[in-house]
């Protein structure tokens, strides 16, 4: 399902600052500047620890932050800390974002 148009345009800002570029739809009869987007990467993708790289899993199977923490063994802060740390790395403001953005850098698999 597409996003709303409310929240189309952040997700193309958030997309345009993460080096994704759009590629051309042959079969689209848009202008070029509108045609839907195939994505390549021009910047490698940001350093995460271990236990970053731990909770960016455990948030693409979906789990809350208090199931994350119960799970890792760590407190609630711990777990939100190393989430609000993914998503600065990541540079985008919500956890579908950046998810989206390690399947594309190849961090984790859909």
């Amino acid at each position: 399902m597409r996003p709303s148009n409310r929240n189309s345009g952040e997700i193309a800002r958030i997309e345009t600052e993460l080096g994704l570029a759009p590629a051309p739809d042959p079969l689209s009869e848009a202008e070029p500047a509108r045609l839907p987007t195939l994505w390549t990467f021009k910047s490698t993708p940001p350093h995460l620890s271990r236990r970053e790289l731990q909770i960016l899993h455990l948030l693409a199977d979906g789990l809350t932050t208090r199931e994350i923490a119960s799970r890792s063994g760590i407190s609630f802060k711990t777990a939100a800390s190393h989430r609000s740390n993914i998503l600065q790395r990541f540079q985008v403001n919500n956890t579908t974002l950046a998810v989206r953005a390690a399947i594309r850098f190849g961090l984790i698999q859909p």
